[in-house]
Parts: structure tokens; sequence; C-alpha cells
């Protein structure tokens, strides 16, 4: 059986054959979202979205019972479950009141109305003692003695609204414990008998879609289904990590690595930048300032710029968390920090980008060049870096590119994409510049001195956001990371006619978040929100090995440290993950792998089997991750990722 979302139909098929012995059109408008089969006769109960009740013959088509339940309310059906007995109707609706009737009574009045949710009722749940569970988006589940109405507890730990939940049974055959999911990406362990959090069960990375529990041969097991595309198996009462460093004071929105290597810099939404010893993973030091964006200090002084909401930069001496020197740069929060072509500092904060002359000695004053012409916000800066001659490209939230004089500041061309710009790369020859756009469009734009602006070649590469770029070292080819579709990372021949050697590289099935070179370029680095961080050999277009990071990966940065050798941090919303890669040359083949060094080992990591790629000269195998996660207990075998 099936009601429908879109229409006031109800749908009935025999499962034998799939033939659809019911159609059946109600009165009225409103759609059907629940419907329910009385066992005890042919008699199914729809619920509609206005929370009229129909009971319907299947032999006779026919509606034998109707209760007008929306006199006097407006208010829509979100959530229903029939009792045990068949004979109630328990409907949670959008005003958070959750409405009892009685089937095939008399009064077209509920039996109780029970009050104390102050969002819509997402999900209830019936138990063996005829009390009900009611799960909110006011992130709050709630149990109720449904003989009288009575509230019995409130269960609140979950930051998010419930999506889902489900019975967990025990030895003694009851169902007093459940297990909920909910918008905050957690799942939790509850005994409705006392009202008391058992567990959190902690490790997706995006709100959870369903949750259900078997009894198999190895014991009782949770299984959740999450929007991250993952399904997740869980012991439901063994106790999780609670040690995790991360930015409990919201998500991360950006991070840099020391040049060095020694040190990770990341900043959260809600006004703290922490910085994090990369050997061990433990936070040092609490910088109580938001960073808006982050800048590595260029050589190997151990010093970070951050860009606040304010329109501040700040300089952060990494050993110690003392600031060195701060100055009000835009009127605006910053939005970009990056280096020029001297080792300039450029920033945009507002509809302006400046250039400034900074060392570590002193603070500035005054910008030697300002870049005024947007009418909206710069979202993002790219920056020429030759002898001479070199150009600024600045884009803003409506779609305008502006390329600029890097000296003087004067606009040399101005382009209307009319869409936003997401994401800008330039060349490595300094010839070409590309955008990504937030329709899915790519274009590659000439830079040189008679032709600036006049556009190469265009393409759209998907319904949604192009979110990173990165031209390869020959210059030939542009790497495009993309939010949405099956092929999420596209190589494209941007100077061919037709396709040429475009081509898409196969393995990401979420948002490519961030795409850098390694190894001068011979290998490409790609994190994405399908958890994983993949390592690419760019000529063949082959995986060449995969790390889980266990989380979606927000932000993610890369550092050579030594020759061939690599510190990968990336910001989870679970924890910050580092990866020391080596790139090993042995008996003339290569290979990567992951250092230990003083790590902490993530236990039951799914990484990929070797894959062997084969180039002119070596053969490229993968390695098993041995990652660090900071302040993080060995990875609990509760939870395996499928």
């Amino acid at each position: 059986m099936a009601g429908s979302m879109n229409c006031n139909r109800l749908y009935v098929w025999n499962i034998t054959d799939g033939s659809n012995i019911l159609q059946l059109q109600l009165p009225g408008t409103s759609s059907i979202p629940h419907v329910f089969l009385r066992n005890a006769s042919s008699h199914v109960v729809a619920v509609r979205a206005d929370a009229n009740i129909h009971i319907i013959d299947l032999e006779t088509k026919r509606t034998i019972w109707e209760c007008p339940a929306t006199k006097g309310n407006s208010d829509l059906v979100t959530s229903s479950i029939l009792t045990s007995d068949e004979q109630e109707i328990i409907a949670g609706c959008s005003d958070g009141v959750i409405r009892v009737w009685q089937l095939e009574h008399d009064s077209e009045q509920p039996r109780l109305l029970l009050r104390g949710h102050k969002k819509s009722v997402t999900k209830l749940l019936i138990n063996s003692k005829y009390q009900l569970i009611s799960g909110s988006l006011d992130a709050t589940l709630r149990v109720w003695e449904l003989s009288n109405g009575s509230a019995l507890f409130t269960l609140s730990g979950h930051d998010g609204a419930i999506t889902c939940m489900t019975f967990i049974p025990n030895c003694d055959d009851n169902d007093e414990m459940i297990v909920s999911g909910s918008k905050d990406d957690k799942l939790k362990v509850w005994n409705t008998a006392t009202g008391t959090l058992m567990n959190t069960l902690e490790g997706h990375s995006s709100w959870i879609s369903d949750v259900t529990v078997v009894d198999g041969t190895h014991g009782m097991r949770v299984i959740s289904a999450c929007n991250d595309k993952t399904v997740k198996i869980w012991l439901p009462t063994q106790v999780m990590p609670s040690s995790l460093s991360r930015h409990d004071e919201g998500p991360p929105r950006c991070i840099a690595i020391a040049t060095s290597g020694r040190y990770v810099t990341t900043s959260a939404l809600r006004g703290v930048t922490k910085v994090w010893n990369a050997n061990d993973g433990k936070c040092l030091h609490d910088i109580k300032i938001e960073s808006k964006c982050l800048l590595t200090w260029p050589g190997k002084d151990d010093h970070i710029l951050g860009g606040d909401s304010k329109g501040q930069i700040h300089c952060w001496n990494l050993l110690n968390g003392e600031e060195v020197w701060s100055y009000i740069a835009h009127t605006n929060p910053i939005t970009h920090l990056c280096w020029g072509a001297s080792m300039e500092l450029i920033s945009a904060g507002g509809s302006e980008a400046k250039l400034w002359n900074v060392s570590l000695s002193e603070s500035v004053t005054s910008p030697q060049v300002v870049f005024v012409g947007h009418d909206d916000d710069i979202t993002t800066v790219a920056v020429t870096k030759k002898e001479e001659s070199n150009l600024v490209v600045t884009a803003c939230k409506k779609g305008v590119l502006k390329i600029w004089s890097y000296d003087s500041g004067e606009c040399c061309r101005t382009l209307s994409l009319n869409t936003k710009i997401e994401c800008l790369a330039i060349s490595r020859n300094n010839r070409y510049l590309a955008t990504g756009s937030k329709d899915g469009t790519v274009a590659v734009w000439c830079l040189e001195a008679q032709r600036i602006g006049q556009q190469i070649s265009t393409s759209h590469l998907s319904d949604d956001t192009v979110v990173c770029l990165v031209f390869t070292m020959d210059d030939k080819h542009l790497i495009c990371g993309l939010f949405r579709g099956k092929k999420q990372l596209y190589m494209w021949d941007f100077q061919a006619q037709g396709e040429g050697s475009s081509r898409y590289l196969e393995g990401h099935h979420h948002a490519v978040q961030v795409a850098k070179l390694l190894s001068n370029g011979e290998y490409l680095l790609t994190s994405s929100r399908d958890c994983t961080l993949k390592i690419w050999h760019v000529a063949s277009g082959k995986l060449v090995t995969s790390f889980d990071c266990q989380s979606q990966i927000k932000f993610c940065d890369v550092v050579e440290i030594g020759e061939h050798h690599w510190l990968v941090a990336a910001a989870t919303k679970m924890a910050m993950v580092f990866l020391d890669a080596t790139l090993t040359n042995q008996a003339g083949h290569k290979s990567f792998a992951s250092g230990n060094g003083n790590t902490i080992k993530m236990e039951d990591v799914s990484a990929s089997e070797p894959k062997h790629v084969t180039d002119k000269n070596a053969t490229v195998t993968s390695a098993k991750e041995t990652g660090r996660i900071g302040q993080r207990a060995p990875r609990s075998k509760a939870c395996k990722l499928f």
C-alpha cells in the first residue's frame, strides 16, 4: 500500500505479481502521507495531511468511516502510528501537538491532546507498556502514558531535529531501550523507563536518515544510514571515545599548515582560532579570535596570518600563540588573504582589495595599492607571479570578475558571468585564468597583455557548483572539483577541439572540496565530503591510494616538509586528522606510505587495496593508513565503515 505526498490517491499492489489491485481517489485535495493495514480485517486506515482519517474496505473499495479531524485546525500531520490493538490512530502535527483518535467512534474530537513539543513532531513509537515515545524538530524526545495522556519524561541531549528512532530489544525481551538519530549527526541510546541517556554513538559526518536494530549471530547491532552516503554498524552499549580534538564552538571554516610542518592552525565559526601540534595532534593554543581566513607566513618562520570578522589582520607566533601585531585593514570582514608576486600581502574585505608590504618586525599603517570598483563583497582573489607586469584578479558575489594591474591598481578588464564565481585558478605559465561558477560552468580566459579577458574555452560540467580548480603543471589540463553528480572530479583538456584527452577521475562519491598538486605536479591530492583523502597519478588519471578520515572533511591543507614528503591536515566534523605521507623509491618502484612516528593509530579504517598505476618509469602502490587524530583514543571497534 502507498499513499501519495503529491495527490489524493491511494494505491494497493499485489506483491506476488506486482499488479495494481486498487487505485482510489479520495475526496478533497489533501495528500495521503500515511496508510496502515488493519490485520484483523481487509481495512486500510488512511491519514491525510490535513488530519482527515478514512477507513476503507479493500473488498468494496469504499470509505466505511471518516473523521473530519481538521475542524478549527489547520496544522498538518507530520507523523502517525496505529496502535497495536488497531483501535486508535496517533497523529503528530506541525504545531507540536500529538492527537490521539479513536477509530470508528462517534466523536469527531481526539481522545487526547498531548502538548509539550515546541516544533513539528517527526517520529512516533509505542512500546509494550502502551507508552508513546515522540521525536520532534525541537531536538527532544518525550515519553507519554497513553492511558491518561500524562507526560513521563523529556529526553534532552540532541542538538538537532530528531530524524529517526527505533527500539533496542534487550535480553529480557522488553522495549525500554531506544536509539534516536538526529540532524546533529549523532545517535543516542536512551532508557525510556528511567528517562536517562545511556550512550552517544558518534562517527557520522552528516544527519542520520534512518536507523534500525538487528539481533544477529554476534549480538545486538545498531545499523544507521546517513546523508554522508555511509552505513555504519554499532554496538549500542559500547562507550565511544569521549575526548576528540575538535572545535566544540562550531564547525571549522579554514585551515593552514606552517611551512615547517610543525603546526596546523584552524578556525571555527564562533570565535576561536586553534593551533595544533602536527606531531602528536595536541591543541597547543586557543586564540579567542574568529579567523575568517588564514594564511601561512612564507619560509620556515612559524607564524600565521588571520583575517577576522571586524576587518583586522593579525599575525601570531605559533610557538607561543602570542600576537605579534595586528592592524585594521578593512571596515568589513576579511574574506580572503593571499601572497602577491613579490610576497606582498593581498587582502579582500567588503568590495575592496588591498596590497600591503608586511614584515614580521612591525605592523603597517597604509596599503601600497587599493583595488576599488566592485559593488558587492569580494569572495576570492588570484594573482599572477611573473617577473613584471603582474595582474590581480578578483571576483564578487554578483558574478563580476575584475582583472587589475598589480602595480597601479587600474582595472584592465571587467567581465560579468551572471552567476556567483566560487573559485579561481591561474596557470603555472601565468597565461590562463580559470573560473568555476555556482551554476556548474567552468571557463578559461586569456591573461596575455593584448588579449586580457578573452574567453578561450567554456564547459558546463554539472547542475551545481564547481568547488575547486587547479591547472596541471604543463598547463594542458584543468582539474575541476564538483559539488554534485555521480562524477565529482574532472580533468578538462580545455584547448582541445571536442573532448580531446578530457576524462573523469572516478573514485569520490561526494563533493570534492580541495584539489592540490604534489611532487612537482606528478600527483594530485583531493579531499571530499565522502570522508576520504585521495592521491591520484596525474598523467594516467589513476587512483593511487585512499585514506578514510571517518568523518566529513570540511577543509584540508598540505605542505611539503621534505623531498617527496608531505604533511596533510584535514579538519573534519569529528576531529583533526593529520597524515604524514612519503613517496619512496625502492628498486625502481615508487610507493606512498603514511608515517607512524608518535602517532595514534586509526584502527578499523577501511583503506583501498593496493592499486597499481603504470607510468613511464615506475609503479605507484598504496599503503595502509596510519593517520593521526589529535587527542583521540584508538578508534573503537563499535563502529565499522561499509
